[in-house]
């Protein structure tokens, strides 16, 4: 009961995401000769795109439990850091370089966020995998922890190299 709880909760959360991303691709229209639309235009689709994935898959499995939830929150947790940055892109100008109000704030937080929510996606991710084939049991718990492990290792790595630490 609880994982159809929080399923609802994530589904609520990409719903409204996913609302805010359209928005955002709206906005970009309207204002296209005064920021950098193409740069809140790509955040935004990103965020979509995350939400979407979260959304399909607490919907196809609400009951799952942290299987599904883990990577359904780390998707989450990306798409509101790039819904973040997209909002802050509007900050720019139309050269997409000079900063031209206040917004660009946001571009600068989402910035941080988005190394967080790589992280969580990554994560999640991670326990889904290795939860999914756990749940098998017998080998599937040895390539549940092995593909998980892997997952975790090479997708924190992956960010390590995106984000340049």
């Amino acid at each position: 009961m609880r994982q159809a709880w929080a399923s609802g909760r994530i589904a609520r959360v990409a719903i409204v995401g996913l609302v805010l991303a359209g928005a955002s691709v709206g906005a970009s229209v309207v204002f296209n000769r005064l920021v950098a639309t193409g740069h809140a235009q790509m955040h935004a689709v990103i965020a979509a795109i995350c939400f979407g994935i979260a959304l399909t898959v607490v919907a196809r499995w609400p009951a799952a439990g942290l299987a599904v939830i883990a990577p359904a929150l780390g998707f989450c947790a990306f798409a509101v850091a790039q819904l973040t940055e997209s909002l802050g892109a509007f900050g720019y100008g139309p050269d997409n370089d000079g900063r031209v109000n206040g917004l660009v704030v946001f571009h600068d937080l989402g910035v941080g966020l988005s190394a967080l929510g790589l992280v969580s996606l990554i994560v999640g991710a991670s326990v889904g995998v290795g939860l999914a084939f756990w749940r098998i049991g017998g080998a599937g718990r040895w390539i549940g922890a092995g593909s998980g492990g892997a997952l975790l290792i090479g997708g924190l790595f992956v960010v390590k190299t995106l984000i340049g630490i």
